[in-house]
């Protein structure tokens, strides 16, 4: 017992920002298992592409959407864990933020003394994390969080520690990093070369520059390989190239014309926007303004790395939460703080600093998510168990499922394991011409086993004319269409030959 409580003294960090994570989680993440899986986009998009790779299906053939495998293969563990609902992402969602704390809290130990003050500062960065509108569901921005966290320390090591001993694990982290957020969203691999000048300049005046980029190389390279070379074993090498990176920019295009530019988001938003970015302005200011000892490059790299941040989101940005990123600078701008004011803070003045923030941070997830909790109800909700029900009595292992048409309601196959039933089984924002036919020749062959497509005349002639049988709720605008038959029909649903 003596030897438990040492342990404890001595790793308490360790393990309240480990626990912390989880009890946070518990609230804040949509993926948690106080939230029904409805009312997820996503998330579920994200899980039926892992699904249908752990299934045996080929990535870029069988299924794609405009993300990098990587996702694909944490989600696919996700459905190993737990393969009828999200609880399983949640779990790598827990071990993630976890690890982002830790991240941080070794970030503003390398500024602050107090572990007590550091930890508050972690604790208070969830503020940014998680501000209104920006976060209302974990994406591929939470994931490359983690490797821009992890290459910020080893930055923050070299530029205000002045430790260039770290030059050599840094160029590693960051090629390890470029290559990670590639095979997710390579938005933010663009992000990560204002961290990687800082390490190319450093290593420059060490002489070290050539070995730098050969060990950015080679952390790349652990981490591209292993995917290049399962994508040529199963031949679909090709199609990631032309989808991943071909594809994708066109999609963006045509989003803008769909959803509007981002300037015209931003404004639309404004409510949420002007705060989050004034916020991290002042942050960044505040730590170039206060730190007058520093050199000027120590100074404002946090504002130049804000803006490079904020540009290359605005470039491709077509949601607010493409800035979500950009929260990460707001650490400075809670360094200064913690130095200024909060080093002396008893233990019980931070315990109610911590549960104050924990509060707000749970109250602004709770009320600006868009989906529900477990013990609310919604006609979403009562749909999905009707048809959940109807599609049972098909006796169909993991059917094929296209939600035609349609990005809104992709979760109804989620009771029965479905998989997706064509290679775009989903229209995307900015779908390309491709894409939509896709869907309409896999319906046209009857590669799908049920068809999710809103209720309008023009997708009811479409498929009468091929023979599909819909499937109505009396109290949900989304119909199910489907060639099995199907007895009989639950309360609320009504069939049309």
């Amino acid at each position: 017992m003596p030897g438990m409580i040492t342990y404890v003294r001595r790793h308490w960090v360790g393990i309240f920002l480990s626990v912390y994570a989880v009890v946070l989680m518990l609230f804040v993440s949509h993926d948690s298992f106080l939230c029904d899986i409805t009312h997820h986009r996503d998330a579920i998009w994200f899980f039926t592409c892992g699904k249908a790779w752990m299934n045996g299906m080929v990535p870029y053939v069988d299924f794609a959407d405009s993300k990098g495998p990587l996702m694909w293969l944490v989600y696919g563990v996700g459905y190993l864990l737990s393969p009828r609902n999200l609880a399983g992402v949640w779990v790598i969602t827990c071990l993630l933020y976890a690890t982002i704390y830790l991240l941080l809290y070794r970030t503003v130990r390398l500024f602050v003394s107090s572990r007590r003050s550091a930890v508050l500062a972690v604790v208070a960065m969830n503020l940014s994390f998680f501000f209104t509108y920006m976060h209302n569901e974990t994406r591929c921005e939470d994931f490359n969080l983690l490797f821009i966290v992890w290459s910020l320390y080893y930055v923050c090591r070299i530029l205000y520690a002045h430790d260039r001993s770290c030059l050599s694990s840094a160029s590693a982290v960051l090629g390890v990093s470029a290559a990670a957020t590639l095979l997710i969203k390579y938005n933010a691999t663009v992000m990560l070369l204002a961290f990687a000048a800082v390490v190319w300049v450093a290593a420059y005046r060490e002489r070290r520059l050539l070995r730098s980029c050969l060990l950015m190389a080679a952390g790349a390279a652990a981490v591209l390989l292993p995917f290049a070379v399962y994508m040529l074993a199963v031949g679909c090498f090709d199609d990631f190239l032309y989808d991943y990176f071909i594809i994708t920019p066109y999609t963006l295009v045509n989003a803008v014309a769909v959803r509007g530019t981002v300037w015209s988001r931003l404004y639309l938003s404004r409510e949420t926007c002007v705060p989050f970015f004034t916020l991290l302005g002042l942050c960044v200011l505040v730590f170039g303004l206060v730190h007058t000892r520093l050199r000027t490059v120590e100074r404002w790299f946090p504002l130049v790395g804000l803006l490079w941040f904020f540009a290359v989101a605005l470039v491709n940005g077509v949601y607010l939460y493409y800035f979500y990123p950009c929260s990460v600078f707001a650490l400075f701008g809670l360094i200064t703080v913690i130095q200024e004011g909060a080093s002396g803070l008893g233990p019980i003045r931070w315990w109610l600093c911590v549960m104050a923030i924990t509060a707000t941070v749970v109250a602004m997830s709770l009320t600006c998510r868009p989906n529900i909790m477990i013990w609310e109800d919604s006609p979403v909700r009562q749909a999905m168990q009707r048809y959940t029900s109807l599609m049972r009595s098909a006796h169909v292992e993991k059917p094929r499922v296209i939600y035609y048409n349609n990005i809104f309601y992709i979760d109804f196959g989620m009771p029965l394991e479905a998989l997706p039933g064509c290679k775009y089984w989903v229209k995307q924002t900015g779908a390309t011409p491709a894409m939509v036919e896709n869907q309409i020749q896999a319906i046209e062959h009857d590669r799908a086993d049920f068809v999710f497509a809103l209720d309008n005349e023009e997708n009811r002639t479409f498929f009468d004319s091929l023979g599909y049988t819909r499937y109505t709720d009396d109290q949900f605008r989304l119909d199910l269409y489907t060639k099995h038959i199907l007895q009989p029909s639950p309360a609320g649903v009504s069939a049309e030959e």
